[in-house]
């Protein structure tokens, strides 16, 4: 079941082949549609790749993002809310204050 291009090292391959099987199985879509997914989005990474070392690991959080994207598109338009701000916290994080009173 090698789906990914010859230049990927074969070493590699069994480690995509794993994670492209555990997308397909989480996100419940064809193993193809993720395998071609994930092939494109590990060749864009490679083209400006230094370290290899966190290709699966970056290309697996993106297709994941797409997939969760596809199968919930309002998601992907919604704002995030926006964070409370809590006071106390604020007030306990600030630098204290250095107001120097004279004695005269």
């Amino acid at each position: 079941m090698n789906r990914l291009s010859s230049s990927t090292h074969p070493r590699e391959s069994s480690t995509h082949e794993r994670a492209i099987e555990a997308l397909a199985r989480q996100a419940h879509v064809p193993l193809d549609q993720v395998a071609q997914l994930y092939a494109h989005e590990l060749a864009v990474l490679e083209v400006g790749a230094r370290i290899t070392g966190f290709l699966t690991i970056l290309t697996t959080r993106k297709v994941r993002e797409i997939l969760r994207q596809r199968s919930h598109p309002a998601r992907a338009l919604e704002a995030p809310a926006p964070r409370e701000v809590d006071a106390r916290a604020h007030a306990q994080t600030a630098p204290p204050d250095r107001t120097v009173f004279s004695s005269v």
